[in-house]
């Protein structure tokens, strides 16, 4: 409804009409001024009504009803306005405008191009050197295909020749881009300067912007698309466009998580691009629905706003390739996938079609081919030289799915989980689905979308991470023990095959290298709560190649200690060897005991090789203790085993003196023969032993002046059978009669061949 203000204007024009014969030349401008102001203001109804006055009151004028005209195609009446621009143009034969009008009005309307480039033609011929013309022309040559438009070739000498009549025109670099990047072609990389050139020009051209990076991604320039973001960043007017910084981010996350394996910083970098997005483009960074399993996805959908967001917090973390770094790699390539998604199967979807969906779950496949026609023809596919991605092709193709439908389709192999997933472009749009439902009982049972449910319930995602190296096995064992400040003290020792290292003067190395190890605990809700870092070195690599046959006796030890508040913790250990980069990470659970308290106590066990007293200072030493551990916590029958504990809060007699028992049970976990222990070590007087086909138990009675006393003792294990045994401490003090239990399992192996153990540090 037109405002009050607006009607005072169209009165006044109303009631000025019968004088205007007397000043024509006065009036006319009048109108058309008070329309113009409308037009600036986008009220083109009201404009549209100011013209009409001026049309009626001066039929004659080319000026007015090419204004109508104007204000009509601002409304979308196409019809209409090309009858005032034809009127126009027959008051005023050399005006060009009018026939750009038409043209630009039968440039909206379906089916109507031809029509289109005559009109900018008769505009041609009035003015041969206006640029827009020629931009125009070659507009005409793109096709509608349904949601899709293509820009036909033909059209390029038409943008070229308006870029030559005007270098900085507002739109003729962006539209030869799109012959490039939206032509049947698809020249992607021949798009990118022209995309790049417009933004040159006119830095807030938004659809240059948006065309330029989805060419880069596509390309994986994406170190160059940094440089020519950061370059256009820098003009003038780059500051309307809130995506320039969301771009730029995107571009450089990827470079730091592909190219220079930065996560940490691509991690920054992304959320950052977060903080700057709508709410409608952030949730498809932040939605589960694509990746979590059923039970979690119930759970998520119920859950408050406040409670998602914990979820996909514990979400993530679960799923952390490494959990001793800061970052959380596994979220970083989710990012990475959804971008991805966002910038190559979005074209005729939003936000994507069914191939980001099954790339954000798992990621690039092993081979991806797009294809014309049915996929049961034996020349659809080509091979391509990966035996396991042919085999499962050739295998779906002749026993189990093929599609019969004419059009494009792709097809994704999944080498990991040993399928194919077809996907068809049935309808032409550019939108790609799944086939439609068969007949077949055989093929409906392998039909893509059955496949990929199956899938889905198996794994509901999938990742796997570059650790950057191949995969290094080692063993660990972790002692806690009483820390200083209230504080929990964990040792964690490690045993690494030293096959793994090399040899001395290989290849890669010297005679020497050294570990880069890393623990970090969490607590049962993943957060971080802990962790420590040592370089151990130099340790000597193996004089000569060992072989596989003594892989595991020649082993490599070291340890590292850090402390930690009492509790239940995840603890994970990454170890990374600086020579052969190899790595090996591993997870368990831990209970770092409360040793915080005035009552008995008994720290965890340690199973050694080898216990030597009077030790002063060095690695392996404890209260005096050189204690070389087993992390590996297999024996052999030939070496005794070695035994470590430290007692805490021993009650003091009158007359400053312990008494405490202790009970040793070790107990074989089957049921088999010959449990047969004796002890080296006399951790007191034998007051109990007792023996049957499972079980050893010996009793203990110690005295002393400490209340903290260490403690060891050695265990020959060479008349015992092969297999899984526990070892379980019972202390008992004497004067209180408070008792504390700890256990450890041990394995004892079927082999006399004696171990070859060089713990090196």
């Amino acid at each position: 409804m037109p405002s009050r203000i607006s009607t005072y204007i169209v009165w006044i024009c109303f009631w000025a009409v019968p004088a205007i014969g007397f000043a024509q030349e006065a009036a006319l401008p009048r109108l058309l001024e008070s329309g113009q102001i409308l037009d600036q203001e986008l009220r083109y109804d009201e404009a549209e009504a100011v013209y009409r006055l001026a049309v009626d009151a001066f039929p004659k004028s080319y000026l007015a009803h090419y204004r109508l005209g104007m204000a009509l195609y601002a409304q979308a009446r196409d019809k209409e306005a090309i009858e005032q621009f034809k009127r126009s143009s027959k008051l005023d034969k050399k005006n060009p405008a009018p026939h750009i009008g038409v043209g630009r009005a039968y440039l909206r309307m379906p089916k109507r191009r031809y029509d289109a480039r005559t009109a900018f033609q008769r505009a041609d011929k009035l003015a041969p050197d206006d640029a827009d013309i020629q931009d125009y022309i070659g507009l005409t040559f793109a096709n509608n295909l349904g949601k899709r438009r293509e820009y036909g070739v033909d059209g390029r000498r038409y943008f070229r020749k308006a870029l030559e009549l005007d270098p900085q025109h507002s739109n003729a670099h962006y539209h030869l881009g799109l012959t490039y990047d939206q032509s049947p072609g698809r020249n992607y990389k021949k798009a990118i300067p022209h995309y790049f050139n417009q933004l040159l020009t006119v830095p807030d051209h938004a659809e240059a912007l948006d065309r330029l990076v989805q060419c880069l991604i596509k390309t994986d320039q994406y170190a160059e698309g940094v440089d020519m973001v950061n370059q256009i960043g820098t003009l003038p007017g780059s500051e309307k466009n809130s995506k320039f910084e969301i771009y730029r981010g995107q571009l450089y996350a990827v470079v730091l998580q592909q190219k220079e394996n930065d996560f940490s910083e691509a991690y920054e970098v992304y959320g950052d691009m977060l903080d700057r997005m709508d709410l409608e483009e952030k949730k498809w960074f932040t939605d589960l629905t694509l990746v979590a399993p059923a039970d979690v996805l119930t759970q998520y959908e119920k859950a408050s706003e406040e409670d998602q967001q914990e979820l996909r917090r514990r979400f993530w973390a679960e799923r952390d390739p490494d959990p001793t770094t800061v970052v959380n790699e596994r979220l970083v390539e989710h990012y990475r996938r959804v971008l991805f998604a966002r910038m190559h199967f979005a074209q005729a979807k939003s936000p994507w079609d069914r191939r980001g969906d099954i790339y954000i779950r798992y990621g690039e496949p092993d081979s991806r081919q797009t294809v014309r026609g049915p996929t049961s023809d034996e020349a659809s596919y080509f091979p391509t030289g990966a035996g396991r991605v042919d085999s499962i092709r050739e295998i779906n193709r002749r026993l189990r799915y093929r599609y019969g439908g004419n059009g494009f389709t792709e097809s994704w192999v999944y080498v990991r989980y040993g399928v194919e997933i077809i996907l068809a472009d049935r309808f032409g749009n550019g939108i790609y689905d799944y086939p439609p439902p068969v007949v077949d009982i055989r093929e409906d049972r392998f039909h893509p979308e059955v496949v990929m449910t199956e899938l889905v319930n198996r794994h509901s995602e999938g990742y796997r991470y570059d650790y950057g190296g191949e995969p290094m096995e080692f063993l660990f064992d972790v002692v806690t023990y009483r820390g200083s400040d209230n504080q929990t003290e964990v040792e964690i020792d490690f045993s690494i095959p030293a096959r793994q290292l090399g040899y001395a003067h290989d290849e890669i190395g010297g005679a020497m290298t050294s570990f880069s190890s890393q623990v970090v605990l969490r607590d049962y809700d993943l957060y971080r709560v802990a962790d420590t870092a040592l370089q151990i070195g130099p340790i000597e690599r193996p004089k000569v190649k060992i072989s596989k046959k003594y892989a595991k006796s020649n082993v490599r030890i070291a340890s590292l200690n850090m402390t930690t508040s009492p509790g239940r913790y995840r603890i994970a250990v990454a170890i990374r060897d600086s020579i052969s980069r190899s790595i090996g990470i591993y997870k368990a659970r831990l209970a770092a005991w409360n040793y915080d308290n005035e009552a008995l106590n008994l720290s965890d066990i340690k199973l050694a090789t080898d216990i030597t007293p009077g030790a002063r200072s060095g690695p392996f030493v404890r209260h005096g203790f050189k204690i070389i551990p087993n992390p590996s916590l297999q024996f052999k029958r030939t070496k005794p085993i070695h035994l470590y504990y430290e007692l805490y809060n021993l009650t003091k007699d009158e007359d400053e003196r312990t008494a405490y028992r202790t009970d040793i049970e070790i107990t074989m976990k089957r049921k088999e023969m010959n449990v047969v222990f004796r002890f080296f070590a006399a951790l007191g007087r034998l007051i109990k032993s007792e023996a049957d086909e499972e079980s050893v138990l010996l009793s203990f009675e110690g005295a002393g002046e400490v209340s903290d006393p260490p403690q060891y003792t050695s265990i020959d294990p060479t008349d015992s059978t092969p297999g899984d045994y526990t070892i379980r401490l019972t202390i008992t003090d004497l004067h209180t009669g408070q008792s504390v239990v700890k256990a450890k399992d041990f394995v004892l192996l079927n082999d006399r061949q004696p171990p070859v153990e060089d713990p090196t540090l």
